[in-house]
């Protein structure tokens, strides 16, 4: 009979020691189960062997929660520091546009090199402008009468942040319309800043060298009659202006307007279009 209640008592030890084990039975049962562990060696060993597996799971536990833990870390640390990289990039490459593009300034000291009057392919009378160097960015044109004297007045903008002569190491040209298409009026005079750079009485009869022409000719290259941007270019540099184009081939030009590559010929059938 003893026997029968004392393998009942360590059966229902062993289904206490894993309780027992992580301290959730109350403290009469704990006890109950202490005072038969010391007298069962049965039962001390299995729950030795209990506390040994739970300890082991616990540490094994442990370890994978805290590796998940370092990986997390480093993926967030890794996309934190992408994400500032990207929001670095987008800030720098925004101030350097807004700089270099939507903030320019009235350019107060505008060297003009060249000025000429001609009528171009489109039956508008413009002026060809020549600035020495100078990175302009957008023009804007005011039309006004002055005692008389129909006057274009033309302000040149440059980025906040002008390249160095180094890296802009040609001539800007740009064309002005010397027309009020409101009034339908021609300008007498031309201003740029506050330089009279063309008068009608001082510069009429100047006569108007053929790589204006040529210029003109690469500006309405969208004109299937004068070819596209794909078969007509155009570059300026140092003294010297050339046009590539498919039909007139490369002539070059110094900027007293001699042809110094390229067909005379060529040259005049460049004129004719402008007669």
């Amino acid at each position: 009979m003893n026997k029968e209640i004392n393998r009942l008592d360590c059966a229902v030890v062993e289904d206490l020691l894993p309780l027992y084990h992580d301290g959730v039975v109350n403290v009469i049962t704990a006890e109950a189960v202490e005072e038969h562990l010391k007298e069962c060696e049965l039962c001390k060993k299995e729950y030795e062997s209990i506390s040994a597996d739970i300890g082991e799971k616990k540490e094994k536990s442990t370890k994978e929660a805290f590796t998940i833990m370092i990986k997390k870390k480093r993926i967030k640390q890794v996309l934190l520091t992408a994400f500032a990289c990207v929001i670095s990039c987008c800030i720098l490459s925004g101030s350097w546009t807004f700089l270099n593009h939507a903030c320019v300034f009235e350019q107060k000291d505008v060297k003009v090199e060249r000025v000429y009057r001609y009528r171009s392919t489109d039956g508008e009378d413009k002026f060809f402008v020549e600035l020495e160097s100078s990175p302009a960015r957008s023009i804007s044109v005011d039309y006004k009468d002055e005692d008389g004297v129909k006057v274009c007045e033309a302000t040149i903008r440059a980025p906040f942040i002008p390249p160095s002569k180094e890296e802009y190491n040609w001539n800007s040209v740009i064309l002005i319309s010397a027309e009020n298409k409101e009034t339908g009026i021609y300008s007498d005079e031309l201003k740029i800043g506050e330089i009279t750079a063309w008068t009608k009485e001082g510069n009429a009869n100047d006569e108007v060298p053929a790589y204006v022409y040529a210029y003109d000719l690469y500006e309405n290259s969208n004109n299937d009659e004068f070819g596209d941007s794909d078969t007509c270019g155009w570059s300026w540099y140092g003294n010297t202006a050339t046009i590539e184009h498919a039909k007139y081939g490369r002539l070059t030009w110094n900027m007293e307007g001699k042809l110094i590559e390229g067909s005379p010929e060529t040259e005049k059938e460049i004129l004719d279009l402008y007669k």
